[in-house]
């Protein structure tokens, strides 16, 4: 038997502190997803503009059954203090949006370490 790990000591990367957002995503609609959907899901400051400046994004391909979860991280070294922080959600097939939220979720540095349910819309 061969064991690697004493041979190559700090295999893989070390990942920078992060704040991690976690939450999961349904619909109201009792249906099921098409095959190729995406959720996407973004961290927008928008203290400085209404159009928001992304922190952290992640998409999350079908084959999920809802709720569909997912985890936004966040590097810990830009400090919070000052900034509006609101979450974006949508459901996508082939560039068409399915479903979002009506309007972006205001996030506060508590929900940062709550899982985030959000439930979108039917578009």
């Amino acid at each position: 038997m061969f064991h690697a790990s004493p041979l190559m000591r700090k295999l893989g990367d070390d990942l920078a502190p992060a704040i991690i957002v976690e939450g999961a995503a349904t619909y109201r609609e009792k249906m099921a997803l098409p095959k190729g959907v995406e959720l996407q899901v973004q961290l927008l400051d928008v203290s400085k503009s209404p159009v928001g400046e992304v922190l952290a994004e992640q998409v999350v391909r079908s084959g999920w059954r809802v709720p569909i979860p997912f985890a936004l991280h966040l590097p810990k070294e830009p400090s919070l203090a000052g900034r509006k922080l609101v979450v974006t959600a949508r459901l996508v097939l082939a560039h068409k949006v399915l479903f979002q939220l009506k309007e972006p979720r205001a996030v506060s540095g508590d929900d940062l370490h709550q899982l985030l349910a959000l439930t979108l819309d039917n578009v």
